[in-house]
């Protein structure tokens, strides 16, 4: 956006959701065990991992996250992304639990 010689750079929502997916995406892989690292559930006997992902985006956002993730998942045929949007309460009481848990699946 310009504003005379002043020069001011802003995000849009569209790339501040995008990124805010795939840090989201890359951390619950990391939490998941996958890649190698941990004891995470996700492989079945055909190599292919699967990631439990919980998300709070509805609307506009939750539309843009659900494409995020069938592109991901159609790009991937080793990976696959399970979205689930969970309403706020839900959310965080299910991430509580999964954190103070033996095993750490997010």
């Amino acid at each position: 956006m310009l504003d005379g010689n002043n020069r001011t750079s802003r995000i849009d929502r569209r790339s501040f959701i995008a990124a805010a997916g795939a840090a989201g995406i890359t951390g619950l892989a990391g939490c998941s065990g996958f890649g190698g690292f941990g004891g995470g559930n996700g492989g079945g006997s055909n190599g292919k991992q699967t990631i439990e992902y919980w998300t709070l985006f509805g609307g506009g956002d939750g539309k843009a996250m659900e494409k995020m993730v069938n592109k991901f998942n159609e790009s991937h045929d080793d990976i696959t992304i399970n979205r689930q949007r969970l309403p706020w309460d839900q959310y965080y009481d299910k991430l509580y639990t999964a954190l103070t848990g033996e095993k750490r699946r997010i």
